[in-house]
C-alpha cells in the first residue's frame, strides 16, 4: 500500500514539475522577481508538509520538490539581479543541506550544489561531502563538467 502511495505521489510530482516548467517558461519574460519569490513560498510550504510525515525518509517527493523550486528561484533571481532572493535561496539551501546531511541523501545534496552553482557560497556542502565521505560521490559527478567556478571553489 505504501510501495503505491510512493509511486501515485512520484507520478504526481512528474505532472506538478511538468507544469512549474511550463508556467516558468510561461511567465519567465513577466517579472522574474515575483516569480522567484512565489517559488522560494511554495517551497516553504512543500518544507512545513515535509516536517509534519511521520517517516521523513530522503526519498521524498516532497524534499526534491522543494529542491527543485529553489533552483528554479535562484535561476529568476540570477535573471532579475536580486540579491536578496539569491541570499533568501541560498538561506533555505542551507537547511536542505542540513536535512539531507541527516537523512543520508547525498545524491540530492550535490544536486542542490551543481544547480544552484553558488559554489564558493556553499562550501559547506563541500565540508559535508568530505566530513562524510562522500566527497568521492562529487568527484564522480563533476568529472565531466569543464566549470571554472567549480574548480575555484
Amino acid at each position: 500500500m505504501i510501495h503505491l502511495m510512493i509511486i501515485i505521489i512520484g507520478y504526481l510530482i512528474q505532472i506538478i514539475l511538468n507544469h512549474i516548467d511550463n508556467l516558468f517558461h510561461f511567465y519567465i519574460e513577466k517579472n522574474y522577481d515575483t516569480i522567484g519569490k512565489q517559488l522560494v513560498q511554495k517551497s516553504q510550504l512543500y518544507k512545513d508538509q515535509f516536517l509534519e510525515l511521520d517517516s521523513q525518509d530522503v526519498s521524498s517527493p516532497l524534499l526534491r520538490l522543494r529542491i527543485e523550486l529553489l533552483i528554479y528561484a535562484r535561476a529568476c533571481f540570477i535573471n532579475s539581479c536580486h540579491m536578496e532572493g539569491i541570499c533568501l535561496v541560498l538561506d533555505h539551501a542551507r537547511h536542505i543541506a542540513i536535512l539531507l546531511n541527516d537523512l543520508n541523501g547525498y545524491t540530492l545534496l550535490i544536486r542542490l550544489l551543481m544547480d544552484l552553482q553558488q559554489y564558493s557560497e556553499m562550501i559547506y556542502i563541500f565540508d559535508i561531502l568530505f566530513q562524510s565521505d562522500h566527497f568521492d560521490l562529487l568527484l564522480l559527478t563533476i568529472s565531466n563538467m569543464h566549470d571554472e567556478r567549480l574548480n575555484a571553489a
